[in-house]
């Protein structure tokens, strides 16, 4: 699995993602999001700049409560998404 992000002039990535395997429990869990992009990549990303808005899609490990507080707590701003 890859992962990348784009901006204004900007980009992340591509990541990839470790230790996925065969079968559901071995997926991108929230907390492998959290570990293996927010934290190493994302989080220094947004500390570099200011007035930035993180979208990302309704995927779970994205909407997962440890995510959202995991964002909350690391003051990055996510752009609201209708469903």
């Amino acid at each position: 699995m890859v992962w990348g992000g784009i901006g204004l002039n900007q980009s992340l990535g591509p990541v990839f993602f470790n230790n996925l395997g065969p079968g559901r429990g071995y997926g991108i869990t929230a907390q492998r999001y959290i570990d293996q992009i927010l934290q190493p990549h994302v989080v220094p990303f947004f500390q570099a700049r200011r007035n930035c808005v993180l979208q990302q899609d309704n995927a779970r490990p994205h909407t997962a409560r440890i995510t959202q507080a995991f964002l909350q707590h690391n003051n990055i701003d996510i752009m609201a998404i209708n469903t």
